[in-house]
């Protein structure tokens, strides 16, 4: 005699949904710190960057309100720590190790 062990559909897919929302948010995140690091490597000064980040911070707490939102948070603090020195290589690592990782 067989028994049929299939967990319950509707927790699976919910389980499922969640982690491909999880999936799809930490690549954007990927995708949107690797950018910041080339423009802010690239196209911006090191006192520029300091103070574009530190912006992008101040908006990131106010990110409840319809323009701004958490994710200048996060994108702020990888300006800022661009130009503390001895974190770029470590930084630079990190960005390629995620991206394989998302391939």
């Amino acid at each position: 005699m067989t028994t049929d062990r299939r967990p319950n559909s509707t927790a699976e897919a919910a389980r499922q949904s969640r982690n491909g929302f999880f999936a799809k948010s930490d690549e954007f995140l990927v995708r949107m710190l690797r950018h910041a690091h080339y423009v802010g490597r690239r196209r911006l000064r090191p006192g520029l960057r300091t103070v574009a980040g530190i912006g992008l911070m101040v908006g990131g707490v106010f990110g409840f309100l319809p323009v701004l939102g958490f994710w200048m948070f996060p994108l702020g603090l990888f300006l800022v720590i661009l130009d503390i020195p001895g974190t770029q290589r470590a930084l630079t690592r990190w960005l390629y190790r995620q991206r394989n990782r998302h391939r």
